[in-house]
């Protein structure tokens, strides 16, 4: 009987390490962890654009294109992440205004196209055999 009990101490113990070492690591299913916003966090672009660690817009700055990145594409940069932060807080309204949010919506989705483009050029002139 004291064996039983002993491995069933045994199995919560270790059953309890093994949850929460799952939860330190930050997974939490829908892809997000901590960096998950909602359902609403899709619509905002939550997973592009939203504060990375030297104040570029996540995964979207220079660190990830060296610091060839024009002023140009940083402003786009920087006008998408204002325009994404616009729409979360128009979706945190009351009554949300559905017209204001549509326009946000296109505008953000206008500028990620921009940046996406310049994007692949750029990836395409990486790329290209010289010649």
């Amino acid at each position: 009987m004291k064996m039983r009990r002993n491995v069933m101490i045994l199995a919560v113990v270790a059953l309890v390490a093994f949850a929460g070492s799952a939860f330190a690591h930050g997974h939490g299913g829908w892809g997000g962890g901590h960096r998950m916003g909602g359902t609403d966090a899709a619509l905002c672009g939550e997973g592009g654009f939203g504060g990375g660690p030297q104040g570029e817009p996540r995964g979207q700055g220079t660190r990830m294109m060296g610091k060839d990145v024009p002023q140009a594409i940083r402003n786009l940069m920087n006008e998408a992440h204002r325009t994404n932060l616009q729409l979360r807080l128009a979706l945190t309204e009351d009554k949300v205004d559905a017209a204001k949010a549509k326009a946000l919506f296109e505008k953000a989705q206008e500028l990620r196209g921009k940046i996406a483009r310049w994007r692949f050029e750029e990836s395409l002139k990486r790329k290209a055999p010289a010649n």
